[in-house]
């Protein structure tokens, strides 16, 4: 049996209403389209909390995220939402969340998650999401690789032929 995704099963268990079996998450992790990461103890004995994206091929939707109860409020969603950037800053990312959910809209909203839409029952009766994007620009990309300030100013000057024309006066 596959411990990470028995983890996976048991945290995502303790946190939302609707429960799935270990095979549920083992035919997800098995599916190369769907792409998992996890954040495991200091002890490496357990998972504490895991992140999974859909890869649609033209952008990523979140797929759900969960971090154990006994260790919510330390920053880890998070560091979760952080984890492989670089990866995912190439396409825009998207997801779905309760419309209630005070602390999931409060954590997407600082991590530059924007709302664009609702979809009326999505959860069930008067059970609302709010459809969020997260856009990646190009200049992103970059500042994402690292590149340093001088090369951020080469691609403001690329991208506009009048300011280009000016830096070469």
């Amino acid at each position: 049996m596959n411990t990470i995704v028995n983890d996976i099963t048991n945290i995502h268990n303790e946190n939302f209403d609707e429960q799935h079996d270990f095979n549920y998450f083992q035919e997800i992790y098995d599916d190369e389209r769907y792409l998992f990461y996890i954040l495991k103890s200091e002890d490496d004995v357990e998972v504490i909390g895991y992140i999974i994206y859909y890869d649609t091929i033209e952008s990523y939707d979140l797929f759900e995220i969960a971090v154990r109860k006994s260790r919510q409020g330390q920053g880890i969603a998070n560091e979760l939402l952080k984890m492989d950037e670089y990866k995912l800053s190439k396409r825009n990312i998207f997801l779905e969340v309760r419309e209630d959910n005070e602390i999931a809209l409060k954590l997407y909203r600082k991590c530059r998650f924007k709302e664009i839409s609702q979809r009326k029952h999505y959860y069930g009766r008067n059970k609302n999401a709010i459809i969020m994007i997260k856009e990646i620009t190009e200049l992103e990309i970059f500042q994402k690789r690292g590149i340093n300030k001088y090369m951020k100013i080469f691609y403001a000057y690329y991208k506009s032929s009048e300011i280009l024309k000016e830096a070469r006066l």
